[in-house]
């Protein structure tokens, strides 16, 4: 009995998976309920507990940009609990998958008076999930999402 249910399964993980319509670079899309690296969500967190410089440390650790303009990173982010109140909560919209080792997250931010889109471009090295090149937050999803992307 082992034997089929191993195959079925072996099966199962070869398969491809199906692309999306809207995809022609050869990248796929993950719908939401997929996983957000935990620094990403880490980073989230701390935002959520208003310690912004501790937030861009986190999701700079690691990256090419480590230890860089912390201040400077952090003014945004306090620009947008200034305008629309507190930051409470966050979704995954979608992940693009390059690769099995890089992707780009894209998120929506809930704070109080209205959503701000995010997106964190992350690449798993041999240490775990770092961020690639930069994050980057705007009231527009527009300046976020892909031109190609449609978020049902």
């Amino acid at each position: 009995m082992r034997t089929p249910a191993f195959f079925l399964v072996f099966c199962l993980l070869l398969a491809p998976t199906p692309a999306s319509p809207a995809q022609d670079d050869g990248s796929s899309l993950v719908q939401p309920g997929g996983t957000i690296p935990p620094f990403v969500v880490a980073g989230l967190e701390e935002y959520k507990n208003k310690n912004l410089e501790e937030a861009v440390k986190i999701w700079l650790k690691g990256s090419t940009s480590e230890g860089m303009g912390i201040n400077r990173r952090a003014e945004p982010l306090r620009k947008y609990v200034e305008f629309y109140g507190a930051f409470q909560s966050y979704e995954l919209m979608s992940t693009r998958v390059f690769s099995a080792r890089s992707r780009v997250l894209y998120l929506i931010l809930h704070f109080e008076k209205r959503p701000v889109f995010a997106r964190f471009e992350v690449y798993r090295s041999d240490l775990g999930w770092i961020l690639l090149g930069e994050y980057e937050f705007n009231e527009n999803p527009d300046k976020i999402l892909p031109a190609c992307q449609s978020v049902n």
